[in-house]
């Protein structure tokens, strides 16, 4: 197995191809959407790039995965989009639905973490967090410090932060934050249930945080894992984060910094992908900055 492998340039020769056999040239030319116009942008573009491969999709997709099995979860989650982009493209489903199947988060949560480049990312952040916590703890002993994750989601970072946190279980406070409450709930249930630090709330990074109820300067440290560029302007949300943390407060980012063809193919199905509207900030046909 290659330990060196990158999963984006790994996975999007076989996103191209398969984009190819999903949709025509002629499907690609046709009106769009309203709400799928930067989609749909972005699809054209990648239905033309060049995939670096004279295989079809089934033979790149094998040998893919005899070299990377962990990156199965990322195929399955291709194909499950694939098979409904039609759909998606026309109005006809929602993407919501096709990626979280009844409001379930079995296709999504494996990306984000029992991976080897998802695990790596979570354990740094993880470790951050710690000694963030024990710096704060020797500076001030005896303090409560209080720790909040904004766009949790399915919780793949949270796990890793939390698992490293309950060494200091009476010291913190840990606020598992989400714009759906459906994914609170799963916080909740999922990584809360035992943990009385543990509290799952909802919080919409686009809006003023003190008129959600909390308070301004209450954080030590507030860390996110792929959520800003899912907000409209990232000069309001960093500046809704900044009023949340106390001072000399710690900002931990754990963000994707280019958007291909895997990338738009999945998560860019999600209207979340194009609420942008800060597109010079932006790379090209995606809400990712570099």
């Amino acid at each position: 197995m290659n330990e060196h492998i990158d999963p984006f340039a790994a996975l999007d020769p076989c996103a191209i191809l398969l984009l190819r056999e999903t949709l025509s040239q002629a499907d690609m030319d046709g009106p769009s959407l309203p709400r799928h116009v930067g989609l749909t942008r972005a699809l054209r573009a990648i239905r033309s790039s060049d995939p670096g491969t004279s295989g079809d999709y089934r033979a790149t997709r094998d040998a893919l995965l005899a070299r990377a099995p962990d990156l199965r979860p990322h195929v399955t989650l291709l194909e499950q989009c694939a098979s409904r982009l039609r759909d998606v493209l026309a109005g006809r489903a929602l993407a919501s639905d096709v990626m979280f199947p009844g409001g379930g988060m079995e296709l999504v949560e494996p990306v984000y973490r029992g991976n080897r480049w998802s695990d790596h990312f979570n354990r740094l952040t993880a470790a951050a967090v710690f000694s963030a916590v024990r710096a704060r703890l020797a500076q001030e002993p005896g303090s409560i410090v209080r720790i909040l994750e904004v766009g949790a989601g399915t919780g793949g970072t949270s796990l890793a932060v939390l698992e490293a946190l309950d060494a200091h279980a009476d010291q913190v406070t840990f606020d598992y934050t989400d714009v759906s409450m459906g994914f609170v709930q799963h916080g909740r249930r999922v990584h809360g249930a035992k943990r009385a630090y543990f509290k799952g709330r909802v919080l919409d990074l686009e809006q003023a945080p003190d008129a959600q109820g909390f308070a301004a300067e209450s954080y030590d440290i507030v860390m996110g894992t792929n959520v800003l560029h899912a907000t409209s302007r990232i000069g309001v949300s960093l500046g809704h984060v900044h009023r949340l943390l106390r001072s000399g407060g710690l900002l931990l980012l754990n963000e994707i910094t280019r958007a291909g063809a895997f990338a738009t193919m999945t998560f860019g199905l999600l209207d979340g992908w194009w609420a942008f509207q800060d597109a010079d900030l932006r790379l090209p046909d995606a809400p990712v900055l570099s």
